[in-house]
């Protein structure tokens, strides 16, 4: 029992840890020479004493920084899904309460960000969520609660299923894009072979000719079981100039897609993670954000990990 579990604690850390390749160094070392030096660095907290190091620049979060509500102002910025708030969200992540923050800020991006559960969970924390599962582990009888979301806080144990609860957009789907293969009559179908948390296997994504609206993820329980079509949360077009949403069954929680019509691939998440900051610089190279974000140096390791920086435009 003591090896089975020593074995799968080694698997989990060797595959979650944050690695240190050849495109941060790159990076990293190149934002040393050619930024200014009161410059600060924005990035998640595990790359915190790498960017110090290589860069010898201030970085807004590292690993002594877990208590500090900075982490969360990250998390935030990540997760945001609109302009509007970007200016407070970009301020409060790179310098904390500093109201006049007049540094220049570097935001810092890689495909870690699409593994990693941490800076969802700062960025789509639900207050009242994890209120109520405290509420009811102090024994205390919340009012005007669904039954629904009560009898699911009961169930909550550990405070990571805590954390999971309070966050019910913080899952991770897809980690890559899948290729999409568009037939002759103009109708598109995207395997992604994503298993869900609960054993599902989400085998792909169809779109009838000309109909977007009628878009269905096909899925399986089990080999040799018939599969089921479901409805997408949400199709997220990404065209040459916009973004685009189709929302297909908001009432449930089923993930959405993110599909780009100009390299034909598609990404299962959830709404708010196609809707995030990450989606939009990571996944979409920033081609909708060149207002605000202008790429500085972007290098990649021999098996396609990216590592970007960004200067925010103020």
């Amino acid at each position: 029992l003591i090896v089975n579990v020593t074995v799968n604690a080694i698997i989990l850390v060797r595959d979650n840890r944050p690695q240190l390749n050849s495109a941060w160094v790159t990076v990293l070392n190149n934002l040393s020479h050619t930024t200014p030096g009161n410059a600060i660095l924005v990035g998640w907290w595990n790359e915190g004493h790498w960017i110090t190091y290589w860069s010898r620049r201030a970085t807004a979060v590292d690993g002594a920084s877990l208590n500090n509500p900075r982490i969360h102002d990250v998390g935030r910025l990540l997760a945001t899904a609109s302009a509007g708030p970007l200016d407070k969200l970009v301020n409060r992540a790179a310098c904390g309460k500093q109201s006049d923050c007049h540094r220049p800020i570097y935001l810092l991006t890689s495909d870690d960000l699409l593994h990693e559960f941490g800076w969802m969970f700062s960025g789509f924390w639900q207050a009242n969520r994890a209120a109520l599962v405290d509420q009811l582990k102090a024994n205390e009888s919340p009012t005007g609660v669904p039954g629904d979301l009560l009898a699911a806080a009961r169930k909550v144990n550990t405070p990571f299923e805590r954390s999971l609860f309070a966050t019910p957009s913080a899952r991770i789907w897809s980690t890559h894009w899948s290729a999409c293969q568009a037939a002759e009559d103009n109708s598109v179908n995207c395997p992604l072979n994503v298993i869900s948390r609960d054993g599902w296997l989400v085998e792909r994504l169809i779109i009838p000719a000309g109909r977007t609206s009628e878009a269905r993820l096909v899925v399986r329980g089990h080999a040799g079981v018939a599969p089921i079509l479901l409805k997408p949360a949400l199709l997220r077009l990404a065209t040459r100039d916009r973004l685009a949403d189709i929302t297909l069954d908001a009432s449930t929680r089923n993930p959405g897609v993110l599909l780009d019509t100009v390299r034909k691939r598609a990404f299962l998440g959830t709404p708010a993670v196609l809707h995030s900051l990450v989606a939009r610089l990571v996944l979409l190279d920033g081609r909708y954000d060149q207002d605000r974000f202008e790429r500085v140096i972007s290098a990649s390791t021999v098996d396609g990990h990216q590592v970007t920086a960004w200067r925010v435009l103020q």
